[in-house]
Parts: C-alpha cells; sequence; structure tokens
C-alpha cells in the first residue's frame, strides 16, 4: 500500500479520498488522462483525486448529461476511456443517454459514482437512490466499490479493481460504472490536501506499471477471405460506421488497396485511398441502378450504412454470399443477409499484413467508377445556384474553406446523409466522427467539445438547429476549452425537423408541422452569443463566404437555410 505520513490517511476526514487517490492513480498507470467532473457534495473525495494529480486534466462540465457525451467524445479520439464523476441521486442518472451510445457505437467510458453508503439506502434518505447496475444490460461491467477501509488487502483489491474497469471498457467496448460509497466527513484536512500531488509523483517514481496489463494482440484476416475472394468476379466492400484508428479501420484500408470497388460512408473515417466511390446514397435509389450493380460478393464492415441507397441496394441482395467485418461482439445485420460473420476485437491490437488479391476485374471497376462520376457532376452542377442558401451548400462552402486536416463531427439526421450527398470526397480526407450506434441527436456538440479536448486539430461541428438546441449547455464547456484548442460550430437552420418530409405522414398541414417538424422560435444567433462564444449569421452564399473567413479560435456561424429548396435540392440528386 502506498505510503504518506504516519497514519495521516487512516483519520475519517481523510481515509475517503486517500482511497480514492489509490484508485486514480491506478486508473493512471493503465492509460487514464482525461477525467470529466459534475460537481457536488458526496463526490468530494473522488474530485479531489483527479483534480489534485498533476497528470489528468480534469474538465468540469455543470450538465451530467453534457459530461457524458463530452466523455465519449474524448474516447471516440483516443480510443481510450475518461472517467466520469458524479454525485449521488438522479446525476448518475443523466449519464445514460451517452452509455448507450458508448455500448452501441464500441466506444470505453468509466462512470464512477459517488453514492450514500448502504445505511441510507432504501429508507428514505436523501438523494439516495438504487446506483448499482442503474444501467442495466448497457454497462459492460459494474462494481460497487464498498466503503473505504484502512485494510492493505482492500487497498489491493481497489487497485486490482481499477485495472479491471479499465480493461473491461475496452475489451468489451463500452461503459465500466463503479459506485462508491461515501460517509461523512467528506472533506480532507487542509494540509493531507496540499500532500497528494507529491504523494501522486513519489507513488509513480517507486512503481509505474499497473496491477495488471493486457497484452497486444495480433490479428490476421482469415484465409477463408482471400480465398473467396479469388474466385469472384464482382465483388464490393460496404463500410459504415466504425471507429477511427481502430481494428476495422486497418482492415478497410487494406480492402481499399485491392481495387475492389468500396461504398464508404462518411462515419467510416479517415480514407487515405486516392479514389472513391461517391454518390452512391444517391443513384442507388434507382432500381435499374440497383440491377445493373448487383454484386456476387459482399464485404461489410463495421455498423449497418445510414443511407437509403445502400439500405435499398442491401435490402435486395439476400442470397448474395456476404461476409461481415463486427467489432466484438455486436451484431449488425438489420438487412438479413446472413452470411459470415468475423468477430474483430475492440481492444489494442496489431493487423498482421493481409495477402488480400489484386482485383483485375475492370468492367466491375469501371461500372462503379462511370456512376460516381456522373453523381459528382450532377452534385456539382446543382451547387452552382447561388440565389439561395440551401443546406447542401453549406457542406460544400466548409469544405472549399477546410485545407488542413481537421476533426469532423457529423450530427445525426439529415446531417449525417447530406455529408454523403454533398460533402464527399471531399470530406474522406478528414477524421470523420458520428454518433450513429444509437442516433440520437442528443449530445452532439458535447461530443464534438470532447474530441476538441483529446485531439491536437481544429474541430468542426456540422449540426442541425434542433440538435443544437437539445445540447445547449455543451457551449459552458466549449467556453471553457483550454487555450490553443479550435473549433467552429456550423448550425444548419433549417427551422424544425424538416427530415420528417421524407416519410409517408408527410402533407403540407398545421397538424404535420407542430407534431413532426416542429420548428423552434428561436434566435440561435443570440443564444450563442449568450455563452459569450463568436457567433455570426448567414442568410446567403456570400454571407457565409465572410463568415467562414473568421479566423476566431471558438466560433459558431448560424446558417439560416430555406428548407423546401433544401429538399428539392436532394430530389434532384435522388431522381
Amino acid at each position: 500500500m502506498p505510503e504518506l505520513a504516519p497514519n495521516r490517511f487512516e483519520q475519517p476526514q481523510n481515509l475517503s479520498t486517500y482511497w480514492c487517490a489509490v484508485f486514480v492513480n491506478e486508473l493512471y498507470r493503465n492509460g487514464l488522462r482525461h477525467a470529466v467532473i459534475s460537481p457536488g457534495s458526496r463526490s468530494t473525495p473522488l474530485t479531489l483525486a483527479f483534480a489534485l494529480h498533476p497528470h489528468i486534466h480534469s474538465q468540469v462540465v455543470v450538465d451530467e448529461r453534457s459530461a457524458g457525451f463530452v466523455a465519449l467524445g474524448i474516447a471516440m479520439k483516443s480510443r481510450e476511456p475518461a472517467a466520469l464523476v458524479c454525485t449521488s441521486g438522479t446525476a448518475v442518472a443523466n449519464y445514460l443517454p451517452s452509455v448507450v451510445e458508448a455500448h452501441m457505437s464500441g466506444v470505453p467510458m468509466l462512470v464512477l459514482s459517488a453514492d450514500r453508503p448502504p445505511n441510507l439506502r432504501n429508507i428514505g434518505a436523501n438523494q439516495a437512490i438504487r446506483q448499482n447496475g442503474i444501467f442495466g444490460s448497457y454497462a459492460v461491467f459494474e462494481h460497487d466499490a464498498g466503503e473505504p477501509v484502512n485494510s492493505a488487502n482492500d487497498f489491493r483489491r481497489l487497485e486490482i479493481l481499477a485495472s479491471q474497469a479499465w480493461e473491461a471498457s475496452i475489451s468489451l467496448a463500452g461503459a465500466a460504472h463503479i459506485n462508491f460509497p461515501f460517509r461523512k466527513p467528506l472533506e480532507p484536512e487542509a494540509d493531507f490536501r496540499a500532500e497528494l500531488p507529491a504523494y501522486f509523483e513519489k507513488s509513480l517514481e517507486t512503481n509505474p506499471d499497473p496491477v495488471s496489463r493486457a497484452l497486444k494482440q495480433t490479428w490476421s484476416v482469415p484465409l477463408q477471405v482471400t480465398e473467396q475472394l479469388s474466385r469472384v468476379n464482382r465483388p464490393i466492400v460496404i463500410a459504415g460506421p466504425m471507429p477511427q484508428d481502430g481494428l476495422l479501420q486497418k482492415i478497410l484500408d487494406s480492402f481499399e488497396k485491392t481495387g475492389i470497388p468500396v461504398l464508404r460512408e462518411a462515419a467510416a473515417g479517415l480514407s487515405h485511398a486516392e479514389e472513391h466511390i461517391v454518390g452512391f446514397n444517391a443513384f442507388l435509389k434507382d432500381p435499374l441502378k440497383r440491377k445493373e450493380l448487383k454484386p456476387d460478393l459482399i464485404i461489410r464492415l463495421g455498423a449497418a450504412p445510414v443511407g437509403k441507397g445502400l439500405e435499398l441496394y442491401l435490402g435486395e441482395l439476400n442470397g448474395v454470399p456476404t461476409i461481415r467485418f463486427e467489432m466484438g461482439s455486436a451484431w449488425s445485420d438489420p438487412f438479413q443477409n446472413g452470411g459470415q460473420r468475423i468477430s474483430v476485437p475492440p481492444g489494442p491490437c496489431e493487423l498482421s499484413p493481409a495477402a488480400l488479391p489484386v482485383f483485375t476485374h475492370t468492367a466491375w471497376q469501371q461500372k462503379w467508377k462511370d456512376q460516381s462520376e456522373a453523381a459528382l457532376n450532377k452534385r456539382n452542377n446543382l451547387a452552382a445556384d447561388k440565389t439561395n442558401l440551401r443546406d447542401g451548400d453549406v457542406y460544400s462552402a466548409v469544405l472549399k474553406h477546410t485545407t488542413l486536416p481537421q476533426i469532423f463531427m457529423i450530427s445525426n439526421s439529415f446531417a449525417a446523409r447530406d455529408a454523403d450527398h454533398f460533402a464527399a470526397p471531399e470530406l474522406l480526407c478528414h477524421e470523420v466522427y458520428m454518433n450513429r450506434g444509437a442516433s440520437g441527436i442528443d449530445g452532439i456538440t458535447s461530443t464534438a467539445a470532447g474530441l476538441a479536448l483529446a485531439g491536437e486539430k481544429p474541430v468542426t461541428l456540422i449540426t442541425g438547429d434542433l440538435a443544437f438546441l437539445h445540447d445547449t449547455t455543451a457551449l459552458l464547456t466549449i467556453n471553457q476549452l483550454p487555450a490553443g484548442k479550435r473549433m467552429r460550430i456550423i448550425v444548419v437552420n433549417n427551422n424544425g425537423g424538416s427530415i420528417f418530409r421524407m416519410l409517408p405522414v408527410y402533407e403540407p398541414a398545421d397538424w404535420f408541422t407542430r407534431f413532426f417538424e416542429t420548428p423552434q422560435n428561436v434566435q440561435l444567433g443570440a443564444l450563442a452569443k449568450a455563452f459569450h462564444i463568436e457567433t455570426s449569421e448567414a442568410n446567403s452564399h456570400e454571407e457565409l463566404e465572410i463568415c467562414l473567413k473568421n479566423d476566431a479560435a471558438i466560433q459558431i456561424i448560424i446558417c439560416n437555410t430555406h428548407p423546401d429548396l433544401s429538399m428539392k435540392q436532394r430530389e434532384a440528386l435522388w431522381k
């Protein structure tokens, strides 16, 4: 057990903080570098242990729902979990949306909730709820740390628990939840608190290694895949949402070098290929094109694709041999194509060089290239109309003014689809992130803030007006980003949920506007300025060009687009 001044940590007012310090230091040994803390009283020992650690960045986020998505963004970028710290009661319940997204998209996360001690539970004590197991099946690991005990065995168990939670969140790809019950007093003595930074440094010098560490594995594409590829003439690779820099991404990069047509959605991340098939979610809406481009082998990587064109395409390919590369235990076959499923480890893993055959059936390649070129020309011709600002025009303008490699966060709903329609292939040269696990519009801005905290590149978020309103408290965090961080929020303000116009229920009527499209009479620019963030608005192409030339480190650009003309712009691509 690590040492402080003799018997100092044994005193009741110091024991809880020392208990947490041992746990936090072990997390650091495993690789933890970020903590996201929401203020509270019961969590004082945890908060101080993180705040006083000299090598962990602690970000304060007042709103726990937002904090969960900030931690999600940090982990999406770093591929290592951030620690979430909250007080007892409904605070921990507010993490549920981000825990669900972490589980569905395979992102590691650590939830550390402070709790009332057992003697205050189930008797009506203030702010005491049933916290153990609160996330149900959406947590990949959960444990109650128990009350602090001054025992060498208990401290050793605590260090093991830190390694367990860390490894579980990475290897099982989701949130690990540790519940910490504390009795009062919660606040340590001032001089004991002052000793903790030196304790951390000395402890790490004495013992820099964690009690347990997973060995990095080496993985290779199964030989059966190579053999199957050598026997077909019309293979296709379809890449849906997947983690950046993970093993799935490396496998996808290997396939891009074979010459097989690769349909890579924006959520599949950064591409290193020189040529891309683009516009497929538009031209695959045509049943004749789908028939002409029917493959004899489907290779799918990652989660199910987003776009309607691919959905229609895959829905008609039952019976075509299919190979699915999926992360861990994730099962992604909503099209019920069946076939062979290959489980790819979500944790740290190296990919052995794959001996994938070079594809030489040029006629099949050329069919896809011709459709891609025609779709790109059609998109560019549509963008020539400069009379009105439409949703698709925003993407063209933003990519035109983005020269250096950036991190892009793309919201859900129309934004996720428009990214493929109007921003490929330019967007594929950047790191692209989306919350496509559960595909919600909550927490989008907070996730982007987490990406900014964990990354070095500038971050551009493209989001809709409703998603922006859903996550307004994230602006508190963005306003407090460390010096040197650069973040730009592009709000496509088309006055509500115009994506619902694609549903059969749509008709231009008051009831539809009220209950589905839900236009919000909010001055978004004034709202953003209330958070002291530099904000500008664009109502035309010329104004948007001016806004995008602004070099402010942190800024918001409200793009007031025309919803009716935006729908016509999309429909012109789909026809």
